[in-house]
């Protein structure tokens, strides 16, 4: 079959990536005791162009759960809304001395708004233990794709 041309094609309205954000911070160590979720410095600001797009978020960040028996959990919010279950998108566990590792997130977000909107990752620790993020300094790298919907 010969090649198609993607500027001939016509018509096509859904799933063009309209606009591409990144944001990347020096991120320095930060704990938290806290059994609520707190705020990462892995964050980033889109602005929609319309209210029917989606955004693809990506994150990338990295954390610790510090010692034996400690568990962080972490999550992706849109503004002060969790978008996550309780326990959050996922966790880091450790079972004998400490766990650090990355975390990558992939969501895509309906956020049905014009408005500029905030996605940020936030983590906490499962039973008051301290718990790390990041552990040392780690460049935090957010990016955001606006996907014509």
């Amino acid at each position: 079959l010969p090649a198609i041309s993607g500027a001939s094609l016509t018509g096509i309205t859904t799933g063009k990536v309209l606009q591409v954000v990144t944001n990347e911070v020096d991120a320095t160590h930060t704990p938290t005791t806290s059994t609520s979720y707190v705020a990462s410095l892995c964050t980033g600001t889109i602005t929609p162009s319309a209210t029917s797009s989606k955004i693809l978020v990506l994150m990338s960040a990295c954390g610790s759960s510090e010692a034996d028996g400690r568990r962080m959990f972490y999550t992706l919010y849109r503004g002060a809304s969790n978008l996550g279950v309780a326990t959050g998108f996922g966790e880091l566990m450790d079972d004998d001395g400490r766990t650090r590792a990355g975390i990558h997130i992939n969501y895509l977000d309906s956020p049905s708004t014009t408005s500029a909107t905030t996605y940020t990752l936030y983590f906490k620790s499962h039973d008051g233990g301290s718990v790390e993020m990041p552990q040392g300094t780690y460049t935090f790298v957010t990016t955001m794709m606006e996907i014509a919907g």
